[in-house]
């Protein structure tokens, strides 16, 4: 691993205890052509987004479901067994508008977008929030292994065409009543005549023709880096956030000549393959860490 001892003094200049790697990542990111970037749960909670929490924002747009069915946080509404697909779909339009549609991008994800500016890209995340194709990213190129809040499949599964939400969810989301959207609005598959449900991990998750393409263009940019300098990034990625790591850590041992950079996170001590080639960011403030890479 990358020593930190050279960079220790230059935390005094800005005031806080500052992490000198986060001056090696830097260096790394200028120099590469490509970036590989996984993102887990912890960037989304960085960005303001808590999934456990019933926080101001959760209140603000779910207090009718907090009021009527004790649901308490987002996780709780997104699992929660509703009698009905007018109410299935009551909270999820709420959901769907709170994460993306009625969202603006954070400082967080358009200092990413600066940062990874004129590179070569790929992302894998576990994030269904939608934010990397807020801020511009090709939505080609993000992977988003839980699925995510723009797309919605059919319930029963009969096809894994993913169907985008459109501008369904706004209109859901102005005429819905005590927790009711009016049937007319309910989507319905245009294949069995079942319903339809958000494309998001669970009993009912397929794997889509969009995963498909996104498969190939991984390919596509693996092939496209073999004689290139490669930076692999991952950012906030916990316990609960393996499928994220893993795509990165496959490449990060057959590449010897690719460094890796930890933001947040679990994962403390590199595995022995890329320990020479490991960079730790150990400032839990994401938002910071990422802002300082500029």
């Amino acid at each position: 691993m990358y020593g930190d001892d050279n960079l220790s003094t230059f935390g005094g200049i800005w005031g806080w205890n500052m992490d000198p790697n986060i001056l090696h990542a830097k260096m790394i990111i200028e120099a590469a052509d490509a970036v590989l970037v996984g993102a887990g749960r912890q960037l989304d909670t960085a960005e303001g987004v808590n999934f456990m929490s019933a926080d101001m924002a959760f209140l603000e747009n779910f207090e009718d479901f907090h009021s009527n069915y004790g649901i308490g946080n987002l996780s709780e509404g997104i699992t929660f067994p509703f009698l009905t697909d007018s109410t299935h779909w009551a909270f999820m339009s709420k959901l769907a508008h709170m994460l993306y549609f009625g969202a603006t991008p954070s400082k967080i994800m358009l200092n990413l977008a600066r940062l990874f500016a004129n590179k070569d890209y790929f992302i894998v995340t576990n994030s269904i929030c939608g934010h990397f194709e807020l801020v511009g990213f090709d939505p080609n190129r993000v992977y988003e292994t839980s699925g995510s809040v723009l797309g919605m499949q059919c319930t029963r599964g009969c096809h894994n065409k993913i169907y985008p939400v459109g501008d369904m969810v706004e209109q859901m989301v102005q005429q819905q009543d005590d927790c009711f959207v009016p049937e007319e609005l309910l989507p319905v598959c245009p294949v069995c005549g079942g319903p339809m449900r958000l494309n998001l991990e669970g009993m009912f998750f397929v794997q889509g023709t969009d995963d498909e393409v996104k498969q190939k263009e991984f390919l596509s940019f693996n092939g496209r880096i073999q004689n290139k300098k490669l930076a692999i990034i991952e950012i906030g990625i916990g316990q609960v956030d393996i499928g994220a790591r893993m795509p990165l850590m496959k490449i990060a041992t057959t590449k010897t000549d690719a460094d890796y950079i930890a933001v947040g996170g679990n994962m403390q001590n590199a595995p022995s393959e890329i320990e020479d080639r490991f960079v730790k960011i150990r400032d839990n403030d994401i938002e910071r860490a990422i802002r300082m890479m500029l």
